[in-house]
């Protein structure tokens, strides 16, 4: 048996670790393309796979946070840098890896595009849905949409155009609230700011016509019986819709409005009440025709009488300063009235009553005739407007005596028998107190009154201008 002993040489043991497993560079690119670590965790590499995911997410939420989509590119960088990585890993596991991996990146990669191409068009859809629905005056719906653009869809939306359009709507719905609460008030200042602040808006014919609408709400909006200082901050609302919104249906609204203030104003049927009908009819009547048509004819023509049975009342009642102004609103506007005589003759008597300070009756229509002559001549170069009052009224215009003097030395200088002077004729009754007075100037402060006494019969009255 022969043994043999080794030398110097050596013999290597077996190693314990154990090959690298061949992994796939593609496949391992386009998984981690996902950016969702997927390549990572094909090459075992679980803490990078956690750190890539954790990074996507950060990301992903600084950029839904911002809402300034700038992320967005960020995001695309860090998996553009993930997969980058991951081929540069996948070197240090050579050998055949087969196709599956490869495979499983395509599929990957194009689930998550698929699932952001479908994630974008949701997040468009959600706010021009939205947008549809504003422009349909349907703004519940469309904050409903907004919301979701904002909420959900926030990483893929036109944030500042949902997020714009939500608050108009958000207010367009505050003001319709407030409509409906009748805090006319609150719902008009609402929709006045959208109207300044968003002209252009899709928002911005509905604001027009709810606006219009709630200004007739407000003016209908009142209590019986209603006073005038109300009625007329009523009439004042129809009218900006008048003036301002013509073009809408709430325009169409406006007259008939107007009637319900005019009956609600109150007007008292009773004929002791006639003259507190006058506050009431003066404005209506006053009112723009084209705003209510029918109301303001209807109150022009009860103002008439009104004007007439009021003066008359207060000229029976011995008060002939109230009378006077009174009358004169009446025969100065209304000389086609029926009973146009009648309110003229108490115009007159009141007045001459008013300057004279005495006390006339209410004279019958104006062109009533006494039994006695009275005969008034202008020895002057001035046209005279003279009126007589007493049991019967007259209206009597002098015109002006071009050959006379204009100025008189004495009494017995004028009227001289032979001299051609104007003239004018009225028959009076003598057993009645009758006052005359010179209406020049036309201020009634300023007229020269005088009694006149028909018992003596038949006489005249010579009117000039003393030195």
């Amino acid at each position: 048996m022969t043994n043999h002993i080794a030398t110097g040489d050596t013999v290597d043991e077996p190693s314990t670790q154990a090959p690298p497993v061949p992994r796939s560079g593609p496949g391992a690119v386009l998984l981690n393309l996902t950016g969702l670590g997927l390549g990572y965790a094909y090459l075992r590499r679980w803490w990078l796979a956690g750190f890539a995911v954790a990074g996507t997410v950060a990301l992903l939420v600084a950029d839904g946070v911002s809402g300034s989509h700038l992320w967005a590119a960020a995001v695309l960088g860090w998996a553009a840098l993930l997969s980058v990585h991951a081929g540069l890993l996948a070197r240090r596991h050579p050998g055949p890896a087969g196709r599956r991996s490869v495979l499983a990146g395509v599929v990957a990669f194009v689930l998550v595009a698929a699932g952001v191409t479908g994630y974008g068009v949701l997040a468009r859809a959600a706010t021009t849905d939205g947008m549809a629905a504003m422009r349909a005056g349907d703004c519940a719906r469309a904050v409903e949409r907004f919301d979701a653009a904002t909420g959900p869809y926030r990483l893929g939306a036109d944030l500042p155009t949902a997020q714009t359009a939500r608050g108009q709507c958000t207010a367009f719905l505050r003001a319709a609230g407030a409509r409906e609460r009748s805090d006319h008030a609150a719902a008009v200042r609402t929709y006045r700011y959208l109207e300044k602040s968003f002209p252009h808006s899709v928002l911005a014919g509905a604001v027009h016509r709810e606006l219009a609408e709630t200004y007739v709400a407000e003016a209908r909006d009142f209590a019986e019986p209603l006073d005038m200082p109300t009625a007329r901050e009523a009439v004042g609302v129809l009218k900006v819709v008048h003036d301002e919104f013509g073009d809408t249906s709430a325009a169409d609204q406006v007259p008939g409005a107007v009637a319900e203030l005019f009956a609600a104003a109150g007007e008292p049927t009773a004929r002791a009440q006639v003259c507190d009908r006058l506050p009431a009819l003066n404005y209506f009547a006053g009112l723009d025709k084209a705003m209510a048509p029918r109301t303001v004819a209807v109150a022009d023509a009860r103002r008439a009488d009104a004007l007439l049975d009021c003066g008359l009342g207060k000229l029976r009642a011995g008060d002939a300063a109230t009378a006077a102004p009174i009358l004169d609103n009446y025969a100065n506007e209304y000389p086609k009235h029926a009973r146009y005589k009648q309110g003229k003759a108490a115009q007159i008597n009141a007045r001459v009553a008013a300057r004279a300070k005495v006390r006339l009756p209410v004279p019958p229509p104006l062109g009533t005739r006494g039994s006695v002559r009275l005969m008034f001549y202008n020895d002057s170069r001035k046209a005279l407007h003279v009126l007589v009052a007493g049991a019967t009224a007259h209206d009597i215009t002098l015109k002006p005596c071009g050959s006379c003097r204009a100025m008189h030395s004495s009494e017995a200088d004028t009227c001289l028998p032979g001299r051609r002077v104007p003239s004018a004729t009225v028959w009076l009754d003598p057993r009645a107190t009758y006052y005359y007075a010179i209406d020049n100037p036309a201020a009634i402060a300023a007229w020269d009154t005088y009694p006149l006494d028909m018992s003596i019969g038949e006489s005249y009255v010579c009117i000039y201008y003393p030195e």
